[in-house]
């Protein structure tokens, strides 16, 4: 089975996927880009083992896009079974859709998550144009699945992955008891009671003013940022409110990560936008209990209400004071609510997102 597959960044996550994929197809990767502008330098991927790499070239349009015709060679290619285009919204993409449309080509659309806007009658049509009329689509979620049907996208055809940077022998059994995490902490330098996380990149949609201003409330806990060295506007918001107890950390890979999800008691997402979310992912595979916004796409697939976690609405301080505030005034409570987050996410390995696709793959075959 030849299969193709066109995208924009060689992900680390996606990279792990395609070595999988690549076992059991015979898969060629089109890349738009080796590096995105915005992304840390050291966020960069494995080596292809199990499958080929092509890097098409072509004009740089934003951080992470390009505009190449090279796409079409590969599309015109007939050894190809199956066509899998990952997004609808770059230059090169909407090129390959485009093509494919006009040769009444079949292929599958996949996109990460989505949020449908208010935008212009004339902005939608063209999302639609894009993305309506895939045979088959490939989505991580409910808030995906929402996207797809609001563009155009036949339900009926519309089949769920679990998108996920981790593999089996990533999850953990059970969460880390109260003294191992003491421990880690110690090793990690933080000497609070209780250690909040969150994780990503510094930027205004991820909202960290809103976590750091409900940290002052917590003066035994340290609530500790991951993703990038403070900037000027963050450290003069922590001196405005006063939040001594916050401290960040400079980008690592998961590898370095996963000491500090160990460490932590509580991981919070205050984004303002995230199609996915796979530092959640991330989260609950080490057994922590989570606060998410309603703005966080995997929150509907991951978070129970009062199980694992909470979801609050975006921009919405108060309900992540609430949310720290319940969680951190009961062990027993955390225990249980990571518990429950390692039962959810079980399932999101990257084994299964391998085999999510290969059922995709056949379906799309009539088999």
């Amino acid at each position: 089975m030849n299969v193709l597959y066109l995208t924009n960044l060689p992900a680390p996550y996606r990279v792990d996927f395609f070595n999988e994929l690549g076992k059991e197809v015979n898969l060629t990767v089109l890349y738009e880009r080796q590096t995105a502008g915005d992304r840390d330098a050291r966020w960069r991927s494995r080596n292809a083992e199990n499958f080929r790499e092509l890097y098409l070239g072509g004009v740089k349009i934003s951080a992470a896009a390009s505009f190449s015709r090279n796409v079409l060679h590969y599309l015109k290619d007939n050894s190809f079974d199956v066509r899998i285009i990952g997004g609808y919204s770059t230059p090169t993409e909407m090129l390959a859709i485009r093509y494919m449309k006009r040769h009444n080509m079949r292929y599958i659309l996949s996109i990460d998550g989505g949020f449908p806007a208010k935008e212009h009658p004339l902005l939608k049509k063209i999302k639609t144009y894009f993305i309506s009329g895939a045979a088959l689509y490939l989505g991580t979620g409910k808030n995906a699945a929402g996207y797809f049907t609001h563009y155009g996208a036949d339900r009926n055809k519309i089949l769920q992955y679990h998108f996920t940077s981790l593999f089996k022998n990533d999850m953990l059994a059970a969460p880390p008891t109260e003294p191992e995490k003491i421990k880690l902490r110690k090793e990690l330098g933080i000497c609070a009671k209780k250690m909040v996380l969150s994780v990503g990149r510094l930027l205004p949609l991820k909202r960290y003013d809103l976590l750091i201003e409900a940290a002052k409330d917590f003066p035994d806990t340290e609530v500790v940022i991951v993703g990038g060295t403070a900037d000027r506007y963050h450290m003069e918001l922590i001196d405005r409110m006063g939040a001594k107890n916050v401290r960040f950390i400079d980008f690592l890979p998961y590898s370095g990560l996963v000491r500090y999800f160990r460490a932590a008691d509580v991981f919070v997402m205050p984004s303002d936008s995230d199609v996915w979310g796979m530092v959640l992912v991330e989260a609950m595979a080490n057994g922590l209990p989570v606060i998410a916004t309603d703005s966080c796409g995997a929150a509907p697939d991951l978070i129970l209400e009062g199980e694992n976690g909470m979801i609050v609405p975006k921009g919405n301080m108060m309900k992540i004071r609430e949310g720290l505030a319940f969680l951190l005034s009961s062990d027993h409570t955390r225990y249980c609510f990571g518990k429950k987050s390692l039962s959810v996410i079980k399932e999101y390995t990257i084994e299964n997102e391998v085999r999510d696709h290969i059922q995709a793959i056949d379906t799309f075959m009539g088999r």
